[in-house]
């Protein structure tokens, strides 16, 4: 995985795209046009200025569904200034040590970065697993589970599987 990204990078990647042969992550159904760009700020850490990258958003054009998506490749965190690799190192830290060295590498990153990417992934755990509990009732197993494990629910690679026609976690499947 590249750490970091130009416009450059990003342009080669769109150049490369068969709009007509992507599907739609909402509806499914294959075709996409260029709908719009909008400008993305992205923290990389060869410079001490943020990165602006012009981000093409797409729309599907199946004229039921007609939803508009950002094409981002995975160095980049949807709602995130910091970048896929920043944020696997935050969430992988876990002493103050490591921090000052993140820091460190990346001159743009701050002591609050750090704190909201920890806080951001913990919470989308806690949600992850409170859905879970909802389906399943008893909710004692996965409160010890939060309780004593959260760092490691954070740090679990998985992807969605949709085969045979269900949906379910595949554990250590590539994010990408």
């Amino acid at each position: 995985m590249i750490a970091e990204i130009t416009q450059l990078d990003y342009n080669q990647i769109i150049y490369a795209l068969n709009l007509l042969a992507l599907p739609c992550p909402h509806c499914k159904c294959i075709g996409m046009c260029i709908f719009a760009y909008y400008f993305r700020k992205v923290k990389n850490c060869s410079s001490d200025e943020k990165t602006k990258l012009r981000i093409l958003r797409v729309r599907c054009l199946n004229e039921e569904c007609k939803k508009t998506h950002a094409i981002l490749p995975s160095t980049i965190v949807p709602y995130s200034q910091i970048t896929m690799a920043d944020t696997i190192d935050i969430i992988q830290c876990e002493s103050k040590d490591k921090e000052l060295e993140i820091l460190g590498r990346n001159i743009l990153l701050d002591p609050k970065d750090i704190y909201r990417t920890k806080r951001r992934f913990t919470e989308y755990w806690k949600s992850k697993i409170a859905d879970i509990k909802a389906a399943m009732g008893d909710s004692s197993f996965f409160t010890a589970c939060i309780d004593k494990f959260k760092r490691h629910f954070m740090q679990i690679p998985f992807t969605l599987c949709s085969s045979y026609s269900c949906f379910h976690l595949v554990w250590g499947a590539p994010l990408f």
